[in-house]
């Protein structure tokens, strides 16, 4: 599950770096190493949808990771 839609990204992360089709995969992606580093935690407060603060912080975390992700991937490394 990734934790950020494009429409978060754009419109209250305000990323630009991202196309819209790349997004998903980096979304995913950024969304699996969040789980990783949260060892699972993240996904039951985004599930059970009654924290919104702490939604919005995984959300934006989400959305930096996936823009760290396309940066590295964008200069080959």
């Amino acid at each position: 599950m990734a934790y950020a839609d494009y429409e978060f990204y754009t419109d209250t992360y305000l990323g630009t770096a991202i196309a819209e089709t790349d997004f998903p995969r980096f979304a995913r992606d950024a969304s699996a190493d969040i789980d990783r580093l949260t060892f699972g935690r993240a996904a039951p407060i985004v599930t059970a949808n009654e924290d919104d603060d702490t939604i919005t912080l995984i959300q934006m975390a989400t959305c930096a990771v996936a823009d760290a992700m396309h940066a590295l991937e964008s200069t080959g490394g």
